[in-house]
């Protein structure tokens, strides 16, 4: 009888071995579809791999590209049964019991599979409702249960994490199956609301530093990623913030605050102070790119910025900037 036992016992944690991998793959395939894992697509595509060494106690894969963009992927899986209703909240609970610290110190995503008794015993899953659980260290967001091919058409064209985080953050009608009947699950704690504070006000003679500082050593998918979390953030100048943000760069490079490398025509490069011009301007000294040096930085593929002075006079008014950022509704850049 024990050996009974023990032998299905083991057949049901290799069965439930099976549909974890199984459902990693299915993950994995439906972001290898979008942009950002296409060759054809953009040239530096991102790479899906199994975790290994270190990284298994914290995630089951890792999704990442050549420039040190890192996406770590935990998969969970559910069985839902037919008696069991409104659910959704309860498994939230107890996936957040699971998952290591040492997962948010990344930008992580948990795709958590929920299938039914029937798709096991079919082992088909195209039909499984799906919750992902994404974000960072600063901010962290649920999606409610939808099939993979729904999510997929909201996220096909995503091109970086960026992207995809907020892709997914689009908000979705509620549905709930046919046969489901409300029920109310008692001392579940329900996952917090976004909360969005207050744009505050910051110097505008420091609030491109504060971006600059911000995203130092980030890798950001090109000037226009820039513009883009610039433009979002409502702290674009109201005329010509394109050309205003520019000439904040141009200053930066030219005294050597910081440099610039961008990823220009497949090859990397440095926009450094040979692509300066320094003009005369009213009794005073401006500066700006050269043509060569804006046209790699407006075409660029990759940016990445490196402050070499990290010195912030008003560190009060950073913190707030940054709290400000991190508040931002789907704004995990």
């Amino acid at each position: 009888m024990n050996q009974a036992l023990s032998k299905e016992d083991l057949e049901a944690r290799a069965l439930n071995v099976n549909i974890h991998n199984h459902c990693m793959f299915l993950f994995a395939s439906m972001l290898k579809r979008c942009h950002m894992g296409n060759y054809y697509r953009q040239r530096n595509a991102f790479k899906f791999r199994e975790s290994e060494g270190n990284e298994l106690p914290i995630c089951d894969a890792v999704y990442s590209d050549d420039y040190d963009q890192v996406l770590v992927i935990e998969v969970k899986t559910r069985l839902i049964r037919d008696s069991q209703v409104d659910v959704n909240e309860s498994i939230k609970v107890a996936i957040l019991k699971e998952l290591k610290p040492m997962l948010y110190s990344n930008y992580f995503i948990v795709p958590v599979f929920m299938y039914t008794t029937d798709q096991r015993d079919m082992f088909n899953f195209k039909d499984a409702k799906v919750m992902v659980y994404y974000g960072n260290d600063v901010k962290r967001m649920w999606t409610e249960p939808r099939t993979l091919a729904a999510y997929y058409e909201d996220v096909k064209d995503s091109s970086s994490i960026h992207d995809l985080f907020n892709n997914l953050s689009r908000p979705q009608p509620t549905t709930l199956p046919n046969n489901v009947r409300c029920v109310k699950l008692e001392n579940v704690t329900p996952t917090p609301a976004k909360q969005t504070i207050e744009r505050p006000k910051v110097s505008r003679w420091f609030k491109h530093r504060y971006f600059f500082t911000r995203y130092d050593q980030k890798p950001l998918m090109g000037f226009e990623h820039l513009m883009s979390i610039i433009l979002d953030s409502g702290y674009a100048s109201s005329q010509r913030p394109q050309q205003v943000v520019e000439a904040s760069l141009a200053q930066m490079v030219a005294t050597g605050t910081l440099s610039l490398v961008v990823e220009y025509q497949s090859d990397m490069i440095e926009i450094n102070q040979d692509m300066i011009h320094s003009l005369n301007y009213n009794t005073r000294i401006v500066h700006r790119f050269s043509a060569e040096g804006l046209e790699a930085l407006r075409d660029s593929d990759k940016l990445i910025i490196f402050m070499n002075e990290k010195l912030i006079s008003n560190k009060a008014e950073f913190k707030r900037f940054n709290e400000y950022m991190d508040s931002i509704s789907g704004s995990l850049k």
